[in-house]
């Protein structure tokens, strides 16, 4: 594994996006490198938001790569969301006339399609694209983990597919629910689609993080089958030193901040009606008072603003920078907080508010976490979002401390160091260096039980040394027609020249190194047997050939091989993915792998599985020499033609070209076949009959070629490395 500790992480919305979500994944990704892990962050081109806030991106740490991908969907959602990017303006007018067109109205059958077309959300366009750099990025950089964040929850999937390609620990992150409580409910059909979608990212996520504990439990009650144990909680937070830049300078009006967006079910309705009665209830409050929404606002929601005559008294800023936004938040006499419907998660700016040390006006619901967190930290008032005369009563009363210079928010700054980035960012380096270490400790069993097979192949391959090449190649008619269709599909697929640098797994005693050699210009032959190379030097001599005694597993060098080819050896390797990656890394770009091994499924298996079956219960019973048992149990390790070359395919192989070798029945006498009715008499003619029956579907179209395959003893699949 490599010593530099490496996390791929994936997020739709980064900087320069001016959303909410962004200030969590840069937060983690500014203080990962000082706690010993290297972000590389794959997101999309600067151009995909509507709303940009450029100056964050002096925020990302220079050394953190940031891998952007072409978005080819940015351009269609714009079409169908008709959205705009939102710009600032100083009146309430002129605010209202340009922000009315970050929302129109839609056909219902266009918002039909962009429904359906919008799983599991808008951004889904970036998936395949996304995946496709992700498999370059992990095999480029040799990644050690995968974080995801949501929302968009397409993000999750592109980490789903990539564990699932890889095999690397994968840690989703979800900011709020999948189905969120702000958009309306759907039909039943996409539900189950989207809920089916976010238990798949459950169940293989090693670890699920959540920003609340409310969210962790409603993840748990819904999916009962998942270990809890397996969810955590890392909440939000805020960048200490971005609010140690800014104070609180006395205002010249009561001034009440909100800073965020409004869509949806999230609105400021109450809070307006309620300011509405309390500029009734007291006209010197009126008059002193100025509110402040900072962000996005819909239209509807200004009509209401009209409606109640209360213009003069609204400001609405669209889109600020974020350390103005922070200013705003510092400058103000009371923070808005309306966390909306979802009381599953908390606000993002909470945090904020919390850290800007001013009073806290929450309209939250009884039982959220946002409530909860107010209430515990005494940094504010906390009232039922639909009870407009507690809300005004609560204005009043907090007017009446402004005036008598009282209005100051109890909340201890020794509690707050807990919600600071970089303490949750701790808290994230300690899961991730958990799953690597479990990692390390698992690829450490999984190299001893490797080590264990490894030994077994070598006693047994060791003891046949001497014999094997005329058991196998040499020994009988039936064995040198093998080796003669072997040796010609071979050749065939390697496509030799004598520029070609080679690589030979499992060389035995040398019967294939010394055919490619005499026409490649190098060939690296290794085995992990010491006897058989030990034969292979005695039978050949060639200056081109270099001969190592190695476990393939265990095999390191920087050269990189034309060819690598491997005869009736990759069944004896138990962990066959492994295998492939390492080959597909040894090759170099438009190198050929050539692998030979034995056939699975095939007809005539069926016996041979059943005796062997037997023979391992009858081994067990009488407890007979453990070699016995072993020699069953590598037997049974083969690969299917089917598996295999998906398992290439996944691994980034193209051109797979899969051939039938030794097709022929087992039904000769000399052979001990599992059904022998053919004598020696027959055998020479049969055996001719046979091998050119294998050239002949060497030349028919690969998918009717899969026919020979289960009657065939051995296959050949090869492949091509491309970039």
């Amino acid at each position: 594994m490599s010593k530099e500790k490496k996390v791929l992480m994936i997020a739709y919305s980064y900087p320069p996006s001016g959303m909410p979500g962004v200030y969590r994944t840069l937060g983690f990704v500014k203080h990962l490198p000082e706690n010993g892990w290297h972000p590389i962050v794959l997101t999309v081109p600067e151009d995909s938001y509507f709303i940009k806030d450029f100056s964050l991106l002096n925020n990302i740490p220079k050394e953190v790569k940031v891998v952007r991908i072409p978005y080819w969907g940015g351009r269609i959602q714009k079409f169908l969301t008709k959205k705009k990017e939102v710009v600032a303006s100083a009146g309430f007018k002129n605010s209202m006339q340009k922000t009315n067109n970050l929302v129109k109205k839609r056909s219902s059958i266009l918002n039909t399609i962009i429904k359906w077309i919008s799983i599991p959300d808008n951004m889904n366009r970036w998936i395949l694209n996304a995946y496709l750099a992700g498999k370059k990025i992990i095999n480029r950089e040799n990644i050690n983990l995968i974080w995801s964040t949501s929302p968009d929850d397409s993000a999750h999937l592109i980490a789903y597919f990539l564990k699932r390609k890889f095999r690397i620990p994968w840690i989703a992150d979800f900011r709020d629910p999948w189905i969120s409580p702000f958009i309306d409910n759907k039909n039943s059909l996409w539900k189950k689609i989207n809920e089916f979608l976010e238990s798949e990212v459950l169940n293989n996520a090693d670890t699920v993080v959540t920003v609340s504990n409310k969210l962790r439990e409603d993840l748990i009650l819904r999916y009962p089958r998942i270990n809890p144990q397996k969810i955590l909680v890392i909440t939000n937070g805020f960048e200490e030193e971005n609010l140690n830049k800014e104070k609180y300078y006395p205002t010249d009006k009561f001034t009440i901040t909100d800073t965020g967006r409004f869509y949806g079910k999230r609105t400021p309705t109450s809070f307006l009606l309620a300011l509405k009665q309390a500029f009734l209830e007291n006209p010197e409050m009126e008059k002193e008072t100025r509110v402040r929404f900072i962000g996005t606002f819909e239209g509807n929601i200004k009509k209401e603003v009209k409606k109640l005559r209360i213009e003069d008294k609204i400001e609405i800023i669209p889109q600020v920078p974020h350390q103005e936004c922070i200013k705003y938040q510092c400058r103000s006499d009371i923070l808005l907080l309306i966390p909306g419907p979802n009381t599953l998660t908390m606000p993002g700016k909470i945090f904020e508010y919390l850290a800007a040390k001013r009073p806290i006006l929450a309209l939250a619901e009884e039982g959220s976490d946002s409530a909860a967190l107010i209430r515990e930290t005494k940094s504010g008032a906390v009232v039922n979002p639909s009870d407009t005369f507690q809300i005004k009563n609560t204005l009043l009363d907090l007017f009446d401390k402004y005036k008598n210079g009282t209005l100051n928010s109890a909340v201890n700054p020794l509690r707050l160091k807990g919600y600071t980035r970089f303490s949750l960012t701790k808290k994230l380096v300690l899961i991730l260096d958990k799953i690597y270490e479990d990692k390390f400790i698992e690829e450490n069993e999984m190299k001893k039980e490797n080590t264990f097979n490894s030994e077994i192949i070598k006693n047994f391959f060791s003891q046949d040394s001497k014999s094997y090449l005329y058991n196998r190649w040499l020994g009988s008619p039936i064995a040198r027609a093998d080796f003669q269709i072997t040796r010609d599909i071979l050749l065939k697929n390697l496509s030799l020249c004598d520029l070609d640098r080679v690589l030979e797994i499992g060389c035995g005693p040398g019967i294939w190194t010394a055919i490619t050699s005499s026409i490649a210009k190098e060939v690296v032959a290794i085995d992990i047997s010491k006897n058989m190379i030990t034969e292979a030097k005695k039978r050949i001599n060639n200056d081109n050939i270099i001969f190592e005694n190695i476990d393939f597993q265990e095999y390191e060098t920087n050269k990189k091989f034309t060819k690598i080819f491997s005869v009736r050896v990759i069944e004896y390797f138990k962990n066959e993915e492994k295998v492939i990656e390492k080959i597909y890394k040894l090759l170099e770009n438009s190198g050929r792998a050539v692998i030979i091994t034995k056939s699975f499924p095939s007809i005539w298996m069926g016996r041979t599985r059943i005796l062997n079956f037997v023979c391992s219960l009858g081994t067990l019973l009488r407890s007979k020499k453990e070699q016995d048992k072993n020699q069953i149990k590598l037997w049974q390790e083969r690969k299917g033609f089917l598996k295999l070359s998906k398992l290439m395919r996944q691994t980034g192989f193209k051109k797979i070209k899969i051939f039938p070798v030794i097709l022929r029945p087992h039904i000769f006498k000399s052979s001990n076949g599992e059904y022998p009715i053919i004598s020696k008499r027959y055998e020479k003619t049969l055996l001719r009959f046979f091998n050119a029956l294998t050239k002949i579907s060497w030349k028919i179209p690969q998918p009717l070629r899969y026919l020979f395959l289960f009657f065939s003893e051995t296959y050949l699949i090869s492949g091509v490395k491309e970039k």
